[in-house]
């Protein structure tokens, strides 16, 4: 059976670590590896989901308890400690659990041994092998269910300014839809029949050694139920390839690689089980004039020779309507203004908006131009250029 990661060396604390320190470690690897700041980064959304997982475990006294007490087969569903202890106790002084017994083949069975020698148990081996990792408490059952939808992931583009102020749109995609002629159940007469080789228990006898024990049906996979006569037109899938429009509602201040999550529009579930969650990957047109770092805003803002030199309060349009920004005079090409709070207006709070005015010289030629030229030459102290060095 595959190893899995210890919860401790997932987060990078020891196993003696306070819960103060467990949590200032996840909230550090958390901001590292979000998939807002990893956009379109497979590895960093597992190990933030990884992350995640383990903080739930050790961040929670009795969780943590039980993961110290019993490894990964404590988080397993219908896991019951106290049976657990029990079987424990059996196993190092070399008697039978209780509950195990009843005619099965165990007598003169070393369980110590089998439990791995020195009166030490591998819950996970051991348990995990023979229940099939869905716990061994009183409550344990070997029927799955209807297995819920798979998710879905598309891509919608997004013109600059939507991306900043949020709408909708819509979005076509071909995706897994029900089956409207078995109405999703995948047969043929909309019924399933009882399973013949479990008799509709969903279960079937195994062994293990002297260990006898009851596993999932592998005609059923557990469930109890078979397809008779498959739907010909989903082959007994329950679902067939289908194109569906949805309006898809965009926050304001998304970002490029972001994506969004449209609960229950994924894939449908198996005979009503919950459909999957569908996810809208945004990619962002360039604007021609404004440009985006984090939540803020930057544009070029041209302005006139005598703007420059008299001063003025020049106008120009903006995300959040017309801008009115007050140029003093002298004013030199390039100089950047700061307007708070016209940037992108995200949950977290509004960007700002900076202007860096370009001074523009006239396109037409000619000698009264030139003289003017002229006239404004003593008017500079220095020369522009010297500042310029090697």
């Amino acid at each position: 059976m595959a190893a899995k990661r210890d919860l401790y060396e997932i987060l990078g604390v020891s196993r003696t670590a306070d819960k103060e320190e467990i949590k200032k470690r996840y909230k550090k690897l958390a901001r590292q590896l979000h998939p807002d700041v990893n956009p379109g980064d497979k590895e960093a959304e597992r190990r933030f989901k990884e992350i995640n997982a383990a903080h739930a475990v050790l961040s929670d006294d009795e969780k943590r308890k039980l993961y110290d007490e019993f490894g990964d087969i404590a988080l397993q569903t219908g896991f019951d400690a106290k049976r657990a202890r029990e079987y424990q106790e059996a196993v190092r002084s070399g008697g039978m659990p209780q509950g195990f017994g009843g005619g099965g083949g165990f007598e003169g069975f070393d369980w110590t041994e089998a439990a791995g020698g020195g009166g030490g148990v591998n819950f996970e081996d051991l348990f995990s092998d023979l229940f099939g990792g869905r716990g061994f408490g009183r409550g344990a059952r070997a029927q799955r269910g209807p297995a819920p939808g798979d998710d879905i992931e598309a891509s919608i583009d997004l013109d600059f300014l939507t991306a900043v102020k949020g709408g909708s749109t819509r979005l076509s995609l071909e995706k897994p839809m029900t089956c409207r002629a078995c109405d999703g159940t995948g047969a043929a007469d909309k019924k399933r029949t009882r399973c013949p080789d479990c008799k509709g228990t969903g279960r079937a006898p195994a062994s293990r050694g002297p260990l006898r024990f009851e596993t999932a049906c592998s005609r059923c996979g557990g469930e109890g139920t078979v397809i008779a006569h498959p739907c010909p037109q989903c082959g007994g899938q329950g679902a067939v390839l289908g194109r569906e429009t949805v309006e898809v509602t965009i926050p304001p201040g998304v970002r490029e690689g972001q994506r969004l999550r449209l609960a229950g529009l994924g894939a449908p579930g198996e005979r009503g089980a919950s459909p999957g969650d569908l996810y809208v990957r945004i990619h962002v047109a360039a604007h021609p004039n404004y440009k985006r770092e984090g939540d803020d805003l930057q544009v070029d803002v041209p302005i006139t020779v005598p703007e420059a030199i008299a001063g003025a309060t020049v106008k120009f349009p903006s995300p959040s309507g017309e801008v009115s920004l007050k140029v003093p005079p002298g004013t030199q090409s390039g100089r950047r203004f700061r307007l708070r709070g016209l940037g992108v207006a995200t949950r977290s709070g509004k960007g700002d908006l900076y202007a860096r005015v370009v001074v523009v010289v006239p396109e037409r030629d000619g000698q009264e131009l030139r003289d003017l030229a002229q006239r404004l030459a003593p008017y500079y102290s220095r020369d522009p250029r010297s500042e310029i060095k090697l």
